[in-house]
């Protein structure tokens, strides 16, 4: 796994020295944060706020496993549509009140899956 997420970076690096040095699509950039210092500093924070969140998708698998990233995530994204709705005056419809009664249901099946699973292998001494 830290193998991948190295070469990621380096390929990464490795895209932005080509748009600055082969294209020129870099200076256009520089020059646009050069004329709109604030963007500069929102792009900064993006791209901050980016790392700190995959630095925690990657905490959490490593520690916890995939299934509870899953749930985490999965948990994220229904309170965000509730709040969504909340905010925008919209509501959801009971078939799309279902499928996250099925969603939550399937995932927390699993989770007492793992957990019995679990509980069931012998302990070592």
């Amino acid at each position: 796994m830290h193998a991948h997420m190295r070469a990621l970076v380096l390929g990464w690096c490795d895209g932005m020295q080509h748009m600055f040095a082969v294209t020129g699509a870099g200076f256009d950039l520089a020059s646009f944060f050069v004329a709109h210092p604030r963007a500069l500093f929102d792009v900064l924070a993006f791209c901050l706020c980016g790392a700190a969140g995959q630095l925690f998708i990657f905490l959490t698998i490593h520690r916890f496993g995939s299934l509870t990233l899953t749930l985490v995530t999965t948990t994220r994204k229904f309170f965000s549509i509730l709040i969504s709705s909340a905010l925008m005056g919209s509501t959801l419809v009971p078939k799309q009140w279902l499928g996250v009664a099925l969603l939550f249901a399937g995932l927390l099946w699993n989770i007492r899956l793992k957990a019995v699973a679990k509980a069931a292998k012998p302990k070592s001494a």
